[in-house]
């Protein structure tokens, strides 16, 4: 085996994920809500054991993806029950039909047939005093910059956002995140979190830097590849020199 060979093998498997998560992040950029994926790359700090395997495995460069949780910018829509989160931190606490519970700084809602404000899937917002319900008899529906939420001049419900130490254990979902079953993390209510009624927001990404960045795979893809075909044909070379007879 050519070291040189696996190695950019390896290296080669790393770039694709670099590519993979460069070019959802573009297609998620019209996704109110959505939160850019960032790769990085790091090699093990050693091995004890002098093997072949385990040394290429501590040098071979590993993907590691995460998730970049940063506010994205927030736009008004002039739609009432749109609802932007102008918080730096926080999600929406949403109630699955199956009683799952997601969470999201998506803020696209609507009212159901059972006048309930849900997201696109239907799931139910979860504010302070459970269920935000409106009476469709008692006009409209407006919501402070604090998160009080009326119908008319009456107060029905205060919203509320919720906010983890660890966010590394998030996985997405269908309509936000989620913790896995086996390794939940406890919620923390946001202290004086802050909306914006009529407003959406936006992904956190930056469509001519990940523009950029897919440039920058693909030619450090290429160059791989370049290199890949030299070794080899230079192994071939070798071999051909060292068994002239073949």
């Amino acid at each position: 085996m050519n070291p040189g060979l696996d190695y950019g093998a390896s290296a080669l498997n790393a770039l694709q994920k670099w590519q993979d998560v460069t070019a959802l992040n573009i297609s998620s950029n019209v996704y109110t809500g959505h939160k850019q994926q960032v790769v990085a790359f790091e090699a093990a700090g050693g091995t004890k054991d002098a093997s072949f395997d385990n040394v290429m495995q501590a040098v071979t460069p590993k993907a590691v993806v995460t998730t970049d949780f940063a506010p994205g910018k927030v736009i008004p829509t002039g739609n009432p029950t749109d609802i932007g989160i102008t918080s730096a931190k926080g999600f929406f606490k949403l109630e699955t039909p199956g009683g799952d519970v997601v969470y999201s700084r998506d803020g696209e809602f609507h009212f159901n047939q059972d006048y309930t404000l849900v997201n696109k899937q239907g799931y139910i917002v979860q504010a302070n005093g459970g269920a935000i319900v409106k009476n469709p008899n008692k006009g409209e529906i407006s919501i402070n910059p604090d998160g009080k939420v009326y119908q008319g001049k009456t107060l029905i419900n205060q919203l509320t956002l919720y906010d983890f130490n660890d966010k590394a254990a998030l996985i997405k979902v269908n309509g936000g995140y989620s913790f896995p079953p086996d390794k939940p993390v406890p919620e923390e209510a946001v202290e004086k979190p802050t909306f914006l009624q009529g407003a959406l927001e936006h992904s956190n990404s930056n469509p001519i830097m990940e523009m950029v960045a897919l440039i920058q795979v693909s030619r450090a893809m290429e160059s791989n590849m370049t290199a890949m075909k030299s070794l080899d044909e230079q192994m071939g070379r070798a071999i051909q020199f060292l068994n002239p007879m073949g």
